[in-house]
């Protein structure tokens, strides 16, 4: 559950976080956590962002909002990560997570959550220490854009953005024997990638 508003990891406080869209308990580790002393690869990292983004996907056309994304309430579990239950407001610690109309006192929607998603990828981006796509910047921009109605309308078009990004990734592991050439070494995505319309498709409402 959250403590001060921040998920504690299951196992450790005797309860354990509640899944966000199941409202049962999770096993993993909180990702604010998870990643505190190490890097992300920028694959593993969109993957993670993948998921989450699917969850609000799936939360929103049901109605539901979360409200407070922010990698205190991510839990990397076995089958990927999950979102967990939201506190009752927002924690200080979340505040860079906040859309401005959140921090207006406004309730959470469907805009604030694609807000804050665009902020969880851009935190998740920051700790792969790599190199991003030009398109990835473009879509935080779009996703994080402060006035609510330029945001997209919906975050699967997001999702689908990523996913391509995801499978142009070239394998950035350096090779064992270093032999790998220069352009397999380089982190990054493809320069299809960079000029992907789906980044379009993530404007429409």
């Amino acid at each position: 559950m959250a403590r001060n508003g921040v998920a504690g990891d299951g196992g450790r406080s005797g309860e354990k976080p509640l899944d966000f869209l199941t409202n049962q308990p999770v096993e993993g580790k909180v990702l604010s956590r998870k990643l505190a002393s190490g890097g992300l690869p920028l694959r593993q990292a969109l993957q993670y962002a993948i998921d989450a983004g699917n969850i609000l996907n799936t939360a929103h056309s049901a109605g539901r909002f979360h409200g407070s994304l922010s990698p205190d309430f991510v839990v990397i579990a076995n089958t990927g990560a999950r979102l967990i239950k939201p506190p009752d407001a927002p924690s200080v610690e979340a505040a860079e997570f906040c859309a401005p109309e959140r921090i207006r006192g406004e309730a959470p929607d469907r805009g604030s959550d694609i807000f804050a998603f665009g902020a969880l990828l851009r935190w998740l981006i920051g700790r792969t220490g790599g190199a991003c796509a030009e398109s990835l910047d473009r879509l935080i921009a779009t996703l994080t854009e402060p006035d609510p109605l330029r945001r997209p309308g919906q975050i699967r078009h997001a999702v689908l953005e990523l996913r391509i990004a995801r499978s142009l990734l070239w394998d950035t592991a350096p090779a064992r024997n270093n032999k790998a050439s220069p352009a397999r070494r380089s982190p990054g995505v493809p320069a299809v990638a960079r000029a992907s319309p789906c980044f379009w498709l993530a404007r429409a409402p």
